[in-house]
């Protein structure tokens, strides 16, 4: 459990910002995370747009909180 949220940001930042990926590093882990979410049925390949609106609006409230 975290009790102190300002702390643990600070650190979330600081961990994000020392990670240096290559392109080529970013694209294949972007690609094997998208690999698992059409295997657990998250996403389909059919159309993979669906469901971007919730996404989105779930992204903006995260975002409000944040403020």
């Amino acid at each position: 459990m975290i009790n102190d949220r300002h702390k643990f940001e600070e650190l979330e930042r600081k961990f994000i910002g020392s990670q240096n990926l290559s392109y080529k590093k970013k694209l294949a882990l972007f690609d094997e995370v998208y690999k698992g979410a059409v295997s657990l049925g998250i996403y389909n390949d059919d159309n993979i747009l669906d469901g971007l609106d919730v996404v989105i609006r779930v992204a903006k409230t995260i975002q409000s909180m944040n403020r």
